[in-house]
């Protein structure tokens, strides 16, 4: 579960990085 969550907040930050660059 901890790496899930761990997986989930690295995937969140990408997303966020790809919504700022566009």
């Amino acid at each position: 579960s901890k790496v899930a969550e761990e997986a989930k907040t690295e995937v969140r930050a990408t997303l966020k990085k790809t919504s700022s660059k566009k």
